[in-house]
């Protein structure tokens, strides 16, 4: 009888069963099949499904954990936690600005948040840790205060002030302006950049020390003088205050051809309070403070309502706020704001253009030097060369005899010391001709002599005589002669022929 021997596990009479794979058993937890085996290991785990072992997803950062959390492995798993500093599921976290909240930092020191902690640094004038703080005294080190000045520390920094008879911003301190350095009411203050004073005078004067008085200047407005007021109607699709009005009316006149704006006064400016019938309305007055300046007290009067109806579209908002309609109200002539304008001493109202007129406006004559004095012109006279100025306008003028004769006798003494200059260059000039002159007698050319009765009782007239030169470069030698008249018998007549030229015939060979 044949039989079979089953191998590889098989069973039955022709080994047909196969093996059950399931009989050596799985890993717990790992499901079987008696034909496939043991399915795969558990999630966490690594093997055959017979055997498993843990897999670390921590080392091998196979983790879903965030950057900044700490990965713990577990047995066929892992744990996600959050780093300190920071919040969340582990798989997800945040950091923690620990500077929003507590931290160690020192109220005087700043905090800096950083990724999961912070630190912290002490704030200038501060010294420490930044845990600890301590102030620095910058009074007892260098600082920039004014040798002039008071140093005093303060939390984290310091202030300094000028002592007493000083004045400046501590850094830098100048000494007090002398008394009365500036005249008329002037007030002195330092040059911070030199300490050099520095006079603000008044509009009636100008100069250095306000010395100077200015010919005009515009008439200062009593307090309480009575300003130009214009009624404003407002409407808005809501209710509306009364500063959005003042920003409305001033958008307006913002290209005014003067500068009305400045004159416009809030605080005297009122408004009614806006009532609501379907929309809202209100009147506002607004009034403006006259100044010196027929022009702009011109354009006020008569052309500010005016330019007001004509520009009030012009808005500084999108929402619904305009001017319905603008008119005249209070307002001043000129010759009425005259009556409410002063000027200073020693100067003059001219009602008609309001302004301040010096008296020493072409007050001195003959260029003289006005100067007010307690409110009154006074002129100091200039003196001339040969005149003298004087009276009260410097208006008299006299010759000043002591300069005429000096000048006059100066002047004489110049003529007579030019002339004789001249006579003393002539007599030079012939002393030197007469030693160049000499007895020429041999050297002349052949002369005769005839004598007859002479016509003249002598001839102790005759003087000195020469031939001139005929100043060419052929011209022979010519030489002064003087006769020798005691050697001539004057009873004789004498012939004298006279000189001839004879020409050089070498020059024309």
């Amino acid at each position: 009888i044949a039989g079979c021997i089953c191998t590889n596990d098989y069973t039955g009479e022709f080994c047909q069963n196969p093996p059950n794979l399931c009989i050596q058993g799985c890993y717990p937890n790992v499901t079987c099949d008696n034909t496939s085996g043991c399915g795969p290991c558990p999630s966490g785990f690594s093997g055959d499904g017979i055997h498993c072992t843990d897999f670390d997803e921590c080392s091998a950062k196979t983790s879903k954990c965030d950057q900044y959390a700490n990965c713990t492995n577990t047995i066929g798993n892992y744990n996600c936690t959050c780093r300190e500093g920071f919040n969340g599921t582990g798989f997800t976290c945040n950091d923690i600005n620990e500077c929003q909240g507590n931290n160690s930092c020192s109220s005087n020191a700043t905090c800096t948040n950083t990724p999961g902690s912070y630190s912290c640094s002490c704030k200038n004038g501060f010294t420490g840790n930044g845990s600890t703080c301590n102030d620095i005294d910058e009074c007892q080190d260098s600082n920039s205060c004014s040798p002039n000045g008071i140093c005093t520390n303060t939390p984290g920094s310091f202030s300094c002030s000028c002592k007493d008879g000083f004045t400046g911003n501590g850094a830098v301190c100048c000494s007090a302006c002398e008394p009365n350095y500036c005249s008329n009411g002037g007030t002195c203050t330092r040059s911070l950049s030199s300490c050099n004073p520095v006079c603000q005078c008044p509009d009636a004067y100008t100069g250095e020390k306000c010395t100077v008085s200015k010919d005009t200047y515009p008439a200062q407005l009593n307090p309480g003088t009575k300003k130009r007021s214009v009624y404003v109607s407002f409407t808005h699709d809501a209710n509306f205050s009364k500063e959005e009005g003042y920003n409305k009316i001033k958008t307006v006149l913002t290209n005014a051809p003067y500068d009305v704006v400045s004159l416009f006064d809030n605080t005297s400016s009122t408004m009614t309070i806006p009532t609501n019938n379907s929309i809202f309305t209100a009147n506002f007055t607004a009034r403006f403070t006259y100044i010196a300046n027929i022009t702009v007290v011109g354009f006020l009067n008569d052309k500010l309502v005016d330019y007001i109806n004509s520009n009030k579209q012009r808005s500084t908002r999108s929402t619904g706020l305009t001017i319905s309609n603008a008119t005249s109200g209070d307002m001043l002539t000129v010759s009425e704001l005259a009556l409410n304008v002063t000027c200073v001493s020693g100067f003059v109202l001219d009602p008609a253009t309001l302004q301040c007129i010096s008296k020493c406006n072409s007050y001195c004559m003959n260029d003289g030097t006005c100067n007010l004095i307690v409110g009154n012109a006074t002129c100091t006279c200039k003196p001339f060369t040969i005149y003298v100025t004087s009276g009260e306008r410097c208006e008299n003028l006299s010759m000043n005899l002591n300069a005429f004769f000096g000048i006059l006798f100066g002047a004489l003494a110049f003529l007579f010391l030019l002339i004789m200059g001249i006579v003393l260059g002539i007599y030079i000039y012939r002393k030197k001709k007469s030693k160049n002159d000499h007895d020429d007698t041999d050297q002349l050319y052949q002369t005769r002599f005839s004598w007859k009765p002479p016509i003249l009782p002598s001839f102790q007239r005759l003087g000195d005589k020469e031939i001139p030169s005929l100043n060419t470069d052929t011209s022979p030698d010519l030489i002064s002669w003087k006769p020798h008249l005691d050697k001539v018998n004057s009873a004789t007549e004498v012939k004298i022929k006279r000189p001839e030229m004879k020409p050089n015939l070498n020059l024309y060979e």
